[in-house]
């Protein structure tokens, strides 16, 4: 979707550029210069979007429990509970 989004905003950036040298009457300049605008901002919008995933990725690294910490504290547990049911036997 990003690379779709920024291919997309590029086609519009020359689209418009191209329509801006090319145009024949006022209107068509104006439209030349919207198409430029919405190219920058759909460019901006993937731009935005690629960062918005690697930060997405980035906290559900931070936030997934590490495999070994999860294996010491079952550990910890068996091994104290043993020793407990041994000292009251």
């Amino acid at each position: 979707m990003v690379a779709f989004v920024g291919i997309l905003g590029v086609l519009q950036i020359i689209g418009g550029i191209l329509i801006c040298i090319l145009a024949p009457t006022s209107i068509q300049q104006i439209l030349g210069a919207v198409l430029f605008g919405m190219g920058v901002i759909a460019f901006a919008l993937g731009v935005l979007i690629e960062k918005a995933n690697k930060q997405i990725e980035i906290v559900a690294k931070l936030a997934a429990p590490k495999p070994s910490a999860a294996i010491a504290t079952a550990n910890v547990g068996m091994a104290s509970g043993s020793t407990l049911s041994s000292s009251t036997k």
